[in-house]
């Protein structure tokens, strides 16, 4: 059975409409045996989202906590047609992942064109890591997944499977989404956007939807920390020198 041991989306307080603190979300992780997750709070851009000094002082947080490893990131909105992210570069160059989505009431595609052609925008920044919830059609448009699947591939890009999705009616739209991740060998993130931490961690039901699917761990990086870790620390690496 597939078993997953990093959380990779996860809110606190910073975003203003979430509820829990790191520390809650650290000791949730602990009682459900995760080895790390990540603090990835809402960027400037979106109207409650963290101030830019949240993201440059990441570093106060401690590497672990309650036993768990800390991740510093950021999930970020897409402010235009040309997926610019809402952090700037000196943030961004910090971060050790860094998810980007469509969020009202920023930019949002009104087409199936409109959505493929931010996230081939998106997929070519290397500050990017994650691309989140591209099925949350109560978000916007929908990108055709035959054409950015294949190329978040080509980019080392991963694809998100927001267990969050479910609970907004999104399955069909999540289940095509990682069909095309299966057909074109995509790696898969199965995060909890969790808000609250009563929500962290949990993915029985993304669990059942994968092994209905056929996709195995070897196409989920958080099946365990040393994949993540080897993931950030080449990413790292290449931001370092950019």
């Amino acid at each position: 059975m597939i078993e997953i041991k990093v959380d990779l989306h996860t809110h606190t307080v910073a975003s203003t409409h979430a509820f829990s603190t790191v520390t809650e979300n650290a000791k949730e992780a602990k009682r459900l045996g995760l080895e790390a997750f990540a603090v990835t709070d809402h960027g400037p851009g979106l109207p409650d989202g963290a101030h830019i000094w949240h993201f440059t002082n990441l570093n106060s947080i401690p590497r672990e906590l309650e036993g768990v490893k800390v991740i510093r990131g950021a999930e970020c909105s897409f402010q235009n047609k040309e997926a610019e992210l809402d952090l700037p570069e000196r943030a961004l160059k910090k971060m050790e992942i860094v998810i980007g989505s469509v969020h009202p009431p920023v930019y949002v595609p009104q087409t199936t064109d409109e959505a493929t052609a931010l996230i081939l925008k998106a997929i070519e920044n290397p500050y990017l890591d994650i691309l989140g919830h591209m099925d949350r059609t109560k978000f916007s448009a929908i990108p055709d997944y035959d054409i950015v699947v294949p190329r978040a591939v080509e980019n080392d890009k991963i694809i998100e499977f927001n267990a969050h999705s479910l609970d907004k009616g999104e399955e069909h739209n999540t289940r095509n989404l990682l069909k095309a991740c299966k057909k074109y060998g995509a790696t898969i993130a199965v995060n909890s956007d969790a808000h609250f931490y009563s929500t962290l961690g949990r993915f029985d039901e993304c669990i059942k939807i994968l092994e209905e699917i056929g996709i195995g761990e070897e196409q989920i990086i958080n099946t365990n920390y040393e994949k993540v870790k080897e993931y950030i620390d080449k990413k790292m690496k290449i931001k370092e020198n950019l």
